[in-house]
């Protein structure tokens, strides 16, 4: 297995246990950053000492610094956008650099909001309103991870 199918397989294992997580709990254990993260850059440390790969430094900095401008709207919007969806973009940026942890936000805000969209318009019809109703993000990043995945590991 090569070094981009490893991160790959790293992403979803990450995205599918921070999912579980985020859906049982609304809440993501600091050990499943950690280890997610820890496990990617010791996959990047094999990558360039063991294959003799170079490090996008840049591309992975500004990859987490996507996780970080989330994490900065959530503690200005009081919690709108939660800490774990910001410190999970943090993780993803390890893994997919810049371009690709963009693609992954664009998608799973696509994702997202169509299931927001969806459960909005559910309520009007049912006479219910939902409009302060918070769900857990990252079961709608999954779907967007599993594409991503699936296009390192082919293309």
């Amino acid at each position: 297995m090569g070094f981009e199918q490893r991160q790959m397989v790293i992403l979803l294992l990450y995205l599918t246990a921070a999912s579980w997580q985020d859906m049982k709990k609304k809440s993501i254990g600091g050990w499943t950053f950690l280890l997610a993260a820890g496990a990617a850059v010791l996959d990047w440390a094999a990558y360039v000492f063991a294959e003799g790969g170079e490090v996008p430094f840049v591309s992975l900095a500004a990859g987490c610094g996507i996780g970080s401008v989330l994490l900065l709207l959530g503690k200005i919007s009081d919690g709108a956008i939660g800490e774990g969806d910001g410190w999970s973009f943090v993780v993803t940026g390890i893994i997919l650099g810049v371009w690709r942890n963009t693609e992954l936000l664009f998608y799973g805000m696509m994702i997202g909001g169509s299931y927001a969209a969806g459960v909005f318009c559910w309520g009007k019809v049912h006479g219910k309103d939902l409009g302060k109703r918070t769900f857990p993000w990252i079961p709608c990043i999954l779907p967007a991870g599993i594409w991503i995945a699936w296009k390192g590991m082919t293309g």
